[in-house]
């Protein structure tokens, strides 16, 4: 996730940008500018494929855990276990959530219960359906925007457009949206919130073992601003 935030950053780390020169004759208020003008076709796709990735990581840190967790509690390795995700009680308590739990010592089903998405848990259901859009329908999407201001007084010509020209950029802020093929919403509502649970629950674990912290704690500042 880190690589994601990083490449998307220095993606933005740009002194100017390309407009057309009736475009700033014709826009007296402000200039509207292509997020092409700042990144690669393969940049943009990196991007989306890295927002899948971290999703896949954390849906199958969960289900491993599980697993570890019931071959301690049982005795030895079983199948048939995985993290369950379910968004009311009934499906709790249905037979195939059941199975995936089976194994687990009453306290642990508890722990895994607790943070349902029907129990109140946002993480857990923000993971739930960004991973099950991503596994079913295509790669979650990742919506890069850039808001700045621009020098209008410092215009130049674009050596590489005679049609163009180009603007001093400053004050940048890196907005990103991440969306399920329905819902978008901003990345640092809820990437964060999904690491940081999940870190939160794998701990509880480990410290029932005598295992230290994993010590992850992710935070975004929203928008990011390039500093002057």
């Amino acid at each position: 996730m880190m690589e994601l935030f990083t490449s998307m950053w220095d993606a933005s780390n740009v002194p100017s940008a390309s407009i057309e020169k009736s475009a700033l004759a014709s826009e007296p208020l402000g200039v509207k500018f292509d997020w092409k003008d700042f990144t690669t076709s393969q940049q943009r796709e990196d991007l989306s494929l890295l927002g899948s990735e971290a999703l896949h990581g954390l849906r199958t840190c969960l289900d491993l855990l599980v697993y570890e967790a019931s071959e301690r509690d049982s005795g030895k390795a079983r199948s048939g276990t995985k993290f369950p995700a379910v968004e009311t009680p009934t499906a709790w308590d249905d037979r195939s959530t059941r199975k995936s739990v089976k194994w687990l010592s009453s306290e642990h089903r508890s722990w895994i219960r607790d943070v349902q998405p029907f129990a109140g848990v946002a993480w857990a259901g923000d993971l739930i359906r960004f991973s099950n859009a991503d596994k079913h329908r295509s790669a979650v999407e990742l919506s890069p925007t850039l808001r700045f201001r621009v020098d209008r007084n410092g215009a130049y010509a674009d050596p590489s457009d005679p049609g163009r020209l180009r603007l001093p950029v400053s004050e940048v802020e890196l907005h990103l949206l991440v969306t399920d093929g329905k819902k978008s919403v901003p990345l640092a509502d809820v990437f964060p919130a999904m690491m940081n649970g999940v870190a939160a629950l794998l701990d509880k674990f480990r410290a029932e073992h005598g295992e230290p912290s994993l010590g992850l704690s992710v935070e975004i500042t929203k928008p990011w601003r390039r500093a002057k």
